[in-house]
């Protein structure tokens, strides 16, 4: 369940990963409203709530891959202390 990570490593990958997918939870919605508001869609709040969280989880994934392949070192070097 935690992979072998201490209580500091499980616990930075997990913030790190909520910091992840809320930011791009928030780009998402905000992209999202600024598009459907300029083309004049109605209901643009609804669409931006999706948005954002389809956004968001693709982060999250993304995030996640990395970590779990450790490309780019995140998954040993950052987090290993």
């Amino acid at each position: 369940m935690n992979d072998g990570k201490t209580l500091g490593q499980a616990t930075t990958h997990s913030g790190t990963s909520t910091l992840v997918g809320v930011g791009g939870a928030m780009a998402g919605s905000a992209l999202t409203t600024t598009v459907l508001v300029a083309l004049g869609v109605s209901n643009s709040v609804g669409w931006a709530v999706l948005g954002g969280a389809a956004v968001g989880f693709v982060a999250v994934q993304g995030f996640e891959y990395l970590y779990d392949n450790n490309v780019l070192l995140i998954g040993y070097t950052y987090f290993s202390w």
